[in-house]
């Protein structure tokens, strides 16, 4: 299956990203850390993922905007990597968070 798979366009894309997201994965175990050590940053945060992707991205999220003294979390439609697709949900979400943050 992994061979018909790495045969299809995707399959060839994934193939060739592999490389970067074992390096990204290693960065990301040794940045590991409790969201709390961010609580110090006071920028207006909008923490972004796709609706449909794994559930720990929500768990993460969530966990940083409640760390973060001005932070929300939301959720994109358009499948795991909505973000990457900018559906117009997206630009509502950008309009909205900077309409918000230019009248304080």
């Amino acid at each position: 299956m992994s061979r018909l798979l790495l045969r299809t366009p995707v399959g060839r894309t994934m193939g060739a990203l592999l490389p970067m997201t074992l390096d990204e994965s290693q960065a990301i175990a040794r940045a590991d850390g409790p969201p709390s050590r961010w609580a110090g940053v006071t920028a207006e945060v909008l923490l972004l993922r796709g609706a449909d992707g794994p559930p720990y991205y929500e768990q993460l999220n969530d966990a940083l905007a409640a760390a973060l003294p001005h932070a929300r979390a939301a959720a994109v439609r358009g499948g795991h990597d909505g973000i990457n697709r900018a559906p117009a949900q997206l630009i509502r979400t950008f309009a909205a968070f900077f309409g918000s943050t230019a009248s304080r």
